[in-house]
């Protein structure tokens, strides 16, 4: 048995992206229709062709002993089974994202990370975690309010591929560990003052005087007095 085949999981870091649909700083219960028992902690990031292209590669070695596995997987069931399903359905973790208008591809490509937030263990103990977020200089975030869509970081996680006997779907699921934010949104998909129906007027100027900071990844910072203990629970 090779090495590869050896794999059952891949931890890494994401490229840097822009957040879409962000749940990291409180659990997304889903909707009355499709709920998300215990909750969960999700986000997608958004990013170009090339640095999709890149990460998939990173990917690739965990991505092949998916497909393998789910082959396998998918031999093993009965032969109803296998006729009714035809073949194993693979769910590409790079997806391609669309226009909302024109519905045509944009071409940048979006990877899906989500954890739950609670649940129970075999024994029937409760358990819940907090995200943790960490700013631009990698200093813990604490009472941050919300990260919009529209802020960009990335994303810590722990890849794991899956093969669903059911509807014979198979792919790798990224399990979101942790999230740095480099540029932070704190508003709706970080609105304008045209957009919120704000002209200009004469009055209160904001002093916004130009972010410096000597980091590796130059951006958001968390106030100084924030907590820089760790989640035990995580």
């Amino acid at each position: 048995m090779t090495q590869q085949e050896k794999m059952t999981e891949l931890k890494g870091t994401s490229p840097r992206g822009v957040f879409k649909y962000p749940h990291l700083t409180a659990p997304d219960y889903g909707t009355k229709e499709h709920p998300i028992e215990g909750g969960a902690y999700n986000t997608r990031l958004v990013v170009s062709a090339g640095v999709a292209e890149a990460f998939v590669a990173k990917l690739q070695p965990l991505i092949d002993v998916a497909m393998a596995e789910a082959d396998e997987k998918f031999a093993a069931l009965k032969a109803p089974a296998r006729n009714k399903l035809g073949s194993v359905t693979w769910n590409d973790v790079a997806m391609p994202v669309y226009d909302s208008e024109t519905e045509e591809e944009t071409g940048d490509f979006e990877f899906r990370f989500k954890t739950k937030a609670s649940g129970k263990t075999a024994k029937g103990k409760k358990w819940e975690r907090k995200l943790p977020l960490f700013d631009a200089k990698g200093t813990p975030i604490k009472n941050l309010a919300a990260v919009w869509g529209g802020s960009e970081g990335k994303a810590s996680f722990i890849a794991r591929p899956y093969f669903i006997p059911a509807t014979g779907a198979a792919g790798v699921s990224l399990y979101l560990e942790a999230a740095q934010i480099i540029k932070l949104i704190a508003g709706r998909d970080g609105a304008s003052a045209e957009d919120h129906g704000f002209g200009e007027e004469v009055g209160y100027e904001a002093d916004n005087a130009p972010f410096e900071a000597d980091v590796s990844e130059g951006g958001y910072e968390a106030p100084e007095d924030s907590d820089t203990e760790e989640n035990e629970d995580f």
